[in-house]
Formats: structure tokens, C-alpha cells, sequence
């Protein structure tokens, strides 16, 4: 399991590097200012690798633009990435990413509970052009907490599951219990609504898998 802080700030600006996170995510599309030259002093500020997403609006982000215009976006900074986010409507350009060797976060994030059926379906057409399929959905009760973390549970790995919303926020340091790769945080400013902050990722992991109730909040 992966923790990875999301952050829309600049490397000046924040305390993230102090929590050592295994990566780290930048929010293109949150960003104010110079996009590339906030993407830049985070390749230089560390050696964490960098997972660089351009989120929709059908997504949940503030993208507007075309496919066209996202590969645009990203491209210029391909050379500061690890990994590129690719939802389903930007997966044409994949193929390019992955040529220069980075790897492809394949993501699906919906307001509502697909069946297993779907999420099935959902995973397989991710997996066709990702390396992780991403997948983001959002309960509307306990049963479907529960399908979701059978589903979890059950799939190929590596998946990374996750929810939107506060409702079921909870169930975001719980489904890498059952499976999921990365569980996404923030470091002061979270990036999208019920994110924990990493230090309390971090004690809620040392009381569930430790036991011992302590947790080092700085490594």
C-alpha cells in the first residue's frame, strides 16, 4: 500500500515533503499560475516520484477543454512524471505517453454505485490501456460499501479503489485493507472533498495494522 498526498501548492508553500508520502500527486488542473513551472520546482524539490493528473469536470475536476487540449497540457511536462493520470476520454493518447516510459494511471470516477457488473466492465476497459485502473465511486449505502469492497477484494492487481464525497470518507483508509494499492491524502489543503490529512493516515494505519496506537507522522 501506497499513501499519496494531493496537493494544488507549490513546493514553498507547503510542509508535504516533511511527511515523506511514497508519492506524490499534482493537481494540473487546480494549480493557479504557471503551470509548468509549478510541475518543475516539484521535480526539483525531490526525488518522490510525481503523479501528474488533469482532471475533468465530468470528473470532478476543472478541466474543460478537448482531448486535444489535454495532451496539449501534459506533454511539456512528461519529463517531471512518473505516472500520468488518463481518464477514459484522454485514453487515445496513452499510447503516446507510455512511449516515453511512464506509467498510466487509468481512471474512472463516477456520482454513483455501479453494479459489480459494471465495475467489472469498468476494470477490463481501464485495464486495456492502463497499468492501474483508478476507480472512484460513490456510495449511497451500507450495501454498496459493501459490494465495493468485495469488488475491491476480488479484482486483478494492482487496482487502486477510492470514494468521492464525505459521506462514506471513511472508507477511504479501509479499502487498501481489502486490496487497494494507493490511498490518496492531503498535507493541509485537501484536493478533493473527505481526504484525510497524511499524518492521520498514518495513526489511522498504526491503530488498525500495528495496534499499538503510536505512528512516526514525519516518515
Amino acid at each position: 500500500m501506497k499513501i499519496i498526498v494531493s496537493t494544488s501548492e507549490r513546493p514553498g508553500t507547503t510542509d508535504l515533503l516533511e511527511y515523506h508520502p511514497d508519492l506524490i500527486e499534482v493537481r494540473l488542473d487546480l494549480l493557479q499560475g504557471d503551470v509548468a513551472g509549478i510541475v518543475q520546482e516539484w521535480f526539483a524539490a525531490t526525488d518522490v516520484p510525481l503523479v501528474l493528473t488533469l482532471r475533468s469536470q465530468q470528473e470532478g475536476g476543472l478541466f474543460s477543454g478537448t482531448p486535444e487540449d489535454w495532451l496539449k497540457t501534459v506533454t511539456p511536462l512528461l519529463p517531471c512524471a512518473s505516472y500520468i493520470d488518463i481518464e477514459q476520454r484522454f485514453a487515445s493518447h496513452a499510447r503516446y505517453i507510455r512511449s516515453g516510459g511512464i506509467s498510466i494511471i487509468a481512471s474512472f470516477h463516477t456520482k454513483r454505485m455501479p453494479s459489480i457488473q459494471e465495475l467489472d466492465g469498468i476494470e477490463h476497459a481501464l485495464r486495456e490501456y492502463g497499468d492501474i485502473p483508478k476507480i472512484v465511486v460513490t456510495p449511497s449505502d451500507e450495501e454498496d460499501m459493501i459490494t465495493f469492497f468485495s469488488f475491491t477484494l476480488h479484482a486483478k492487481k494492482p487496482v487502486i479503489t477510492s470514494v468521492m464525497g464525505d459521506q462514506f470518507r471513511y472508507m477511504r483508509p479501509i479499502l487498501p485493507l481489502f486490496g487497494s494499492d494507493w490511498v490518496f491524502g492531503h498535507a493541509g489543503c485537501a484536493t478533493a472533498a473527505g481526504q484525510y490529512h497524511i499524518r492521520d493516515l498514518r495513526e489511522i494505519y498504526a491503530r488498525l495494522i500495528d495496534g499499538d496506537g503510536t505512528a512516526d507522522h514525519n516518515r
